[in-house]
């Protein structure tokens, strides 16, 4: 799924704390990989499942501007089925329809199910892959755990990284996540901050000669940090009629339309029926 960037601000106090606190971590018998599939089975086992998650983007306080938003979500897994929120989009899957609301612009689409097992809509999963099975070469990863907490982290190691640093926080216990964190840097070019001006540039008084026109703006890089904090792992949403299509849509012959409740949103239908 392509998720919408989101823009927070935050200083984290919490990440320094757990850096400090790593040094009492033990360094775990087991690979990086092997804590990963761990993880990564639990989600995909597990016949019910809901959990609260929070996404935070925050930059740094660069000219004393920053970014600071929150967006919060919950998922609900359940083998073939799922149904999560992600600030006003939900998105409901069962054995035959994927179906996602865009309150906010108003409109369902509708298409066929896009996944055999909902643990694969497990937040950052396919950024995590792409990490450890493509791009692991350009990063040194480490794992430590104790009985209670652990940690993967992938710390970047050459130009070739895309992320100054990204890390997996889990419940060794559990095999629960608890936090995912990104590190990387953007490009940032304050309207008020023009590129230095060469000695060349100025005549003998000192004046800039330089047309202010064509002068470029100082690009800096600023630091950015996503955060998917996970929380209140529980059962929940046991009934089978919460991933029901009717509770969105339904068919008159071929055309499809909103029920009651979204009577007022548009419909993108690409379900093609199987036989």
């Amino acid at each position: 799924m392509i998720y919408k960037m989101i823009q927070v601000r935050w200083i984290t106090i919490l990440f320094i704390c757990i850096a400090v606190n790593n040094i009492a971590l033990a360094q775990t018998v087991r690979t990086p990989q092997q804590i990963i599939e761990s993880l990564y089975k639990q989600y995909d086992s597990l016949p019910n499942v809901t959990f609260d998650v929070e996404f935070r983007y925050t930059s740094d306080t660069l000219n004393g501007n920053f970014t600071n938003e929150v967006l919060e979500g919950t998922y609900t897994m359940a083998g073939k089925r799922a149904r999560y929120t992600i600030g006003d989009i939900e998105y409901m899957q069962n054995d035959s329809f994927f179906i996602a609301v865009y309150n906010k612009d108003k409109f369902i689409m509708v298409s066929n199910t896009i996944l055999a097992n909902t643990g694969k809509v497990l937040p950052a999963r396919e950024a995590i892959d792409s990490l450890l099975y493509s791009y692991g070469n350009h990063y040194t990863i480490t794992a430590a755990e104790n009985d209670t907490f652990g940690i993967v982290n992938f710390a970047k190691a050459d130009s070739l990284a895309q992320f100054l640093n990204f890390a997996i926080r889990y419940r060794p216990d559990m095999n629960y996540i608890k936090e995912i964190a990104y590190d990387f840097e953007v490009p940032y070019a304050p309207v008020s901050d023009l590129s230095p001006v060469s000695l060349a540039d100025a005549d003998s008084s000192g004046n800039n000669t330089v047309d202010d026109r064509s002068a470029v703006p100082l690009v800096i890089m600023r630091r950015n940090r996503l955060q998917i904090q996970f929380a209140t792992h529980r059962l929940d949403n046991f009934s089978r009629d919460i991933y029901s299509e009717n509770n969105y849509i339904y068919f008159e012959g071929e055309e499809c339309l909103p029920v009651p409740k979204y009577r007022d949103y548009n419909i993108r239908n690409s379900y093609r029926k199987i036989y």
